[in-house]
């Protein structure tokens, strides 16, 4: 039984969000690293952060018990992306209030992923209920932890997982465009165009 979404569709939304507010981050390097390849490995790792808790699973070998548990709760993030902002505002010349909402996007988008794949549902108003919630329409395969990595469902899963990442890249590409055609061609005084 498929439990979470694979890392590519994860990493795939953090770049989604990356890109949209690309332009109001510090340019600043992070950690020695240069902006413009620490900050989009930074939403790539936000983006995985509710599933810390597969060390946990991998370590105990239990999957089921110990993975897509609390760390997929709407409403643990909300503590944690404060706490998480503060320290990435120590690290970085990102405010607070923009550090939570990265890391409250990040991690919901994450949640939301889960939420749509095919399994058991996610806990998301966990330590509230227990209760498991899952889309009425799932839109991913997740990973088939119960099947041998021979097994087609992997490779089924690979594709699609990559078909969609290869979506999210396109229109992220398109709207770029887009927005640089429109600051080109936008009317400012003196410039003829009406």
């Amino acid at each position: 039984m498929a439990i979470m979404s694979s890392p590519i569709v994860h990493i795939a939304a953090g770049y989604a969000i990356y890109s949209i507010v690309r332009h109001k981050l510090p340019k600043q390097s992070i950690i020695g690293v240069p902006a413009r390849i620490g900050w989009p490995i930074l939403f790539a790792c936000l983006s995985l952060l509710p599933d810390l808790d597969v060390i946990v699973a991998w370590t105990h070998g239990n999957m089921a018990k110990f993975h897509n548990n609390l760390t997929h709760s709407l409403l643990v993030w909300i503590p944690l992306s404060l706490l998480l902002a503060a320290v990435l505002k120590a690290c970085t010349e990102i405010s607070a209030r923009c550090g939570f909402l990265f890391f409250l996007v990040s991690s919901y988008m994450h949640i939301l992923v889960d939420f749509s794949t095919y399994g058991r549902g996610v806990m998301l108003f966990w330590p509230i209920t227990t209760t498991r919630f899952h889309a009425p329409i799932t839109i991913f395969q997740g990973v088939p932890w119960s099947d041998k990595l021979t097994s087609p469902n992997y490779l089924q899963m690979l594709l699609e997982d990559c078909f969609f990442a290869a979506i999210v890249l396109a229109l992220v590409a398109i709207i770029r465009r887009f927005h640089a055609w429109h600051e080109k061609h936008a009317y400012k005084p003196g410039n003829g165009i009406k």
